[in-house]
């Protein structure tokens, strides 16, 4: 069968189920803006924990350098959330 004839066979009405489960559903509005939201998120809490171990060198206490691990960790913690809701939405 050639690639034509299975193109215009596949453009049947009867195949319009098959289709629409083989085609990604598309994103809403805000799942669209969600990587750049994640990136510039990223790139912020990067920034807090720099200014956090710059101030820790830069003053000796450790206050600062637990504050640092404590973002750290919870930007991590929220970085596996964000992506496990990714991941769980596109089996759904």
């Amino acid at each position: 069968m050639s690639y034509r004839r299975l193109s215009k066979a596949w453009r049947q009405p009867e195949c319009a189920a098959i289709r629409s489960r083989l085609q990604p559903a598309p994103f809403s509005g805000a799942f669209k803006e969600a990587p750049l939201m994640f990136r510039i998120l990223l790139f912020a809490l990067g920034a807090v924990i720099a200014a956090c171990v710059a101030a820790y060198f830069f003053s000796g206490r450790q206050r600062y350098l637990s504050w640092a691990w404590r973002l750290f960790a919870g930007g991590l913690a929220a970085g596996v959330l964000f992506f496990a809701v990714l991941i769980v939405k596109r089996l759904i």
